[in-house]
């Protein structure tokens, strides 16, 4: 939210979602004085025409493992920024060559200058979404338990 209200170029930000921290989100939106530029759409079944019609995914989640609405951006070609707080999140990122979106966690600097970066460039996404599948991300896992258990026995 701070990154967003310090952005030069972010106009408008749509947060799906409800949880806990909602009354504080909207209360800070009224500090730095960004209520207007801000819409909490509250829960969504299905996100996905919001997410493809936005020109960013910012995801500023500070435990975040493997971030599914990523891969869901990615693969509708929206390009994300986000903090590197996991590995997975740096593979996501690095198969859409997108790597440099990554921000060192609460660095409110730099999340910014990485959004408007991203909104004055909206760089074009090409890559191979297969390797963002379901079906892929599955396949990895179990290799990585497989590998696991018959280290162990």
């Amino acid at each position: 939210m701070r990154a967003f209200a310090q952005s030069k170029t972010a106009k408008n930000m749509l947060i799906i979602g409800d949880g806990e921290l909602k009354t504080d989100l909207q209360a800070l939106c009224k500090q730095l004085e960004i209520e207007d530029r801000v819409e909490f759409l509250g829960w969504v079944n299905h996100p996905y025409a919001y997410i493809q019609q936005s020109r960013l995914l910012i995801s500023s989640s500070q435990s975040e493992g493997y971030g599914l609405v990523i891969s869901e951006a990615l693969y509708l070609d929206v390009p994300v920024v986000a903090y590197y707080v996991s590995d997975a999140i740096d593979h996501q990122l690095s198969i859409a060559n997108l790597k440099d979106n990554l921000v060192q966690p609460q660095n409110i600097d730099a999340l910014a200058e990485k959004i408007d970066q991203n909104l004055a460039q909206y760089p074009a996404l090409n890559f191979d979404k297969t390797l963002l599948s379901n079906e892929n991300m599955v396949g990895k896992f179990l290799s990585l338990i497989q590998d696991d258990h018959c280290s162990h026995v």
